[in-house]
C-alpha cells in the first residue's frame, strides 16, 4: 500500500498535501532538540477581555477563522522517506480545542498565581504537530465581566506578521458576525 493511500484511509477527505518548508522542518528539528517543555517555537498570547464579552460569539469567530484558513488546519508528518510534509485537513474534520474555567471566586492575587500556573502547564503540554490544529484557546472568567484568553499556537503556522492579521480578522468577525465582508483567504502552496 502506498503512503498516500494509507494517509487517505487514516485522514479521509484531507484537502492537500505538500512538502514542509525548510524553515518549518528546521523549527521542528530545533523543538525536538531543545528538550524545552512545549518546545522553543510554542507561542502563547494572553489577552485581557473586558466588558462582558459574548463568549459564544467569540468562540464562533475563532472557529470560523480556523475553518477559513488552510494553514490553521495543517498538520505535519514524515513521509515514507523521512521527509517532513504538511497535510491540510478538511474543515469538517478539525475542531479548535477550547477550554473555559470560572476564576471569579478567586481574589486578584490568587488569579495572578493561577494564571502563571495555567500558562506554565499549558506550555508544558506542548502541541502535537501531527494533529491539526496546532493551536488551542483557553478562557478564564475573572469576574466583573473580565476574562483572560490564552492563545497557544506553533510558530510553524504563523509568524510575527500573520498573527496580528489573524487577530484583526477575529475581531472583525466578532463585531460584524456573519455579515463580515472578509477577503477570500489566500492559499500559500
Amino acid at each position: 500500500e502506498s503512503q498516500l493511500s494509507a494517509w487517505e484511509r487514516q485522514y479521509p477527505g484531507f484537502e492537500d498535501l505538500y512538502p514542509a518548508t525548510p524553515m518549518q522542518a528546521g523549527m521542528l528539528y530545533h523543538d525536538q532538540l531543545s528538550g524545552e517543555s512545549g518546545g522553543v517555537y510554542l507561542c502563547q498570547t494572553l489577552v485581557v477581555l473586558e466588558g462582558s464579552p459574548d463568549i459564544a460569539r467569540l468562540r464562533w469567530a475563532w472557529e470560523t477563522v480556523v475553518q477559513r484558513h488552510a494553514v490553521l488546519r495543517t498538520q505535519f508528518m514524515a513521509d515514507s522517506e523521512g521527509e517532513l510534509v504538511q497535510m491540510v485537513r478538511s474543515p469538517v474534520t478539525v475542531r479548535l480545542p477550547w477550554s473555559e474555567a470560572d476564576w471569579s471566586g478567586l481574589t486578584e492575587a490568587e488569579q495572578a498565581v493561577a494564571s502563571e500556573a495555567w500558562r506554565r502547564e499549558d506550555r508544558a503540554r506542548g502541541l502535537d504537530v501531527t494533529a491539526a490544529p496546532l493551536m488551542r484557546i483557553g478562557l478564564r472568567g475573572c469576574g466583573g465581566g473580565r476574562y483572560w484568553l490564552l492563545w497557544t499556537c506553533h510558530h510553524m503556522l504563523l509568524d510575527g506578521w500573520s498573527g496580528p492579521l489573524l487577530w484583526q480578522e477575529i475581531q472583525r468577525l466578532y463585531r460584524e458576525g456573519e455579515t463580515a465582508a472578509l477577503p477570500l483567504p489566500v492559499a500559500y502552496k
